[in-house]
């Protein structure tokens, strides 16, 4: 005759302080039985707990607890391009985006900037550290002002939402909410004509200058940066006075490729001379 023998094993599951966020016990009940939860209030995520009241709760609901969102966490970037903009454009990007990721309960844990530097290319120091921050996994949404912030390259912000997709991490702009493939499509090919119609007026503009004998900007050997006012007032830019000491060396240099010496022994003769180019004379 043969025994057989019957092991139950039961796991109970101690009751936390707060019934009320207790999810995964209340994702066992039915429906009808399952205590509802009453959204944060905007900007802090903070809200009233279903189990305000009971011994332990302090009738508080953590950011995103209240509206059922899983715990994010917020990486801003922001961005300028001009040494004409304000250094306070970076700040006043991070705050609005601040702001959205409050609203949305999620925690900022990182911060990324690029100052005075363009969208059209993407070897930005901050930009690349945000990149580096996605691949790590420390980062679940990326917030910015706008799309162009993060970039205005058509296949830039093409393969940056690919790899941000491929790592699950999400991109927010102030401007557009979450960024589907749509706004890349439409967004990236605006930016890709915004900069070429830039080009186009940048180019026309140093031609214009050329005409009137200024400089189309920089400063090459030989010559002084000179200010002065116009007609009305303002200080004039573009003007340039040769500087008698570099002109000599000037002078130098085409009477020695005139003799017949190569660029490069010009140049290794300049060298043992201790005559330096504009730029290294500046620096020091």
């Amino acid at each position: 005759m043969r025994h057989y023998v019957i092991y139950v094993r039961f796991f109970v599951r101690r009751r936390p302080a707060c019934s009320g966020h207790d999810d995964l016990a209340s994702s066992h009940m039915r429906p009808e039985a399952r205590p509802p939860h009453r959204p944060g209030s905007i900007g802090t995520g903070v809200g009233d707990c279903p189990g305000a009241g009971t011994p332990g709760c302090s009738g508080l609901v953590a950011p995103g607890q209240g509206r059922g969102e899983p715990f994010m966490r917020a990486a801003i970037y922001a961005r300028y391009s001009s040494d004409l903009q304000r250094e306070a454009s970076i700040e006043d990007q991070v705050r609005i985006c601040t702001s959205l990721a409050r609203q949305r309960g999620w925690t900022v844990s990182e911060i990324f900037s690029d100052s005075a530097i363009s969208g059209s290319t993407n070897q930005r120091p901050g930009f690349q550290q945000m990149l580096l921050a996605v691949q790590d996994g420390r980062i679940d949404v990326v917030v910015a002002e706008a799309l162009d912030r993060l970039s205005r390259d058509q296949e830039h912000i093409a393969g940056l939402y690919k790899q941000l997709a491929f790592n699950q991490v999400k991109i927010v702009t102030i401007a557009d909410g979450e960024v589907t493939e749509v706004h890349i499509g439409l967004k990236g090919t605006m930016s890709a004509l915004f900069l070429k119609d830039l080009g186009q007026k940048t180019w026309r503009g140093l031609e214009g200058r050329i005409g009137k004998s200024k400089s189309a900007g920089g400063i090459s050997f030989g010559y002084d940066i000179t200010r002065g006012l116009d007609e009305k007032g303002r200080t004039t830019s573009g003007e340039r006075v040769i500087n008698p000491v570099e002109a000599e060396i000037v002078v130098r240099i085409f009477r020695e490729f005139a003799a017949g010496r190569s660029p490069r022994a010009i140049a290794i003769n300049l060298n043992r001379d201790g005559i330096r180019p504009t730029k290294s004379r500046a620096k020091n």
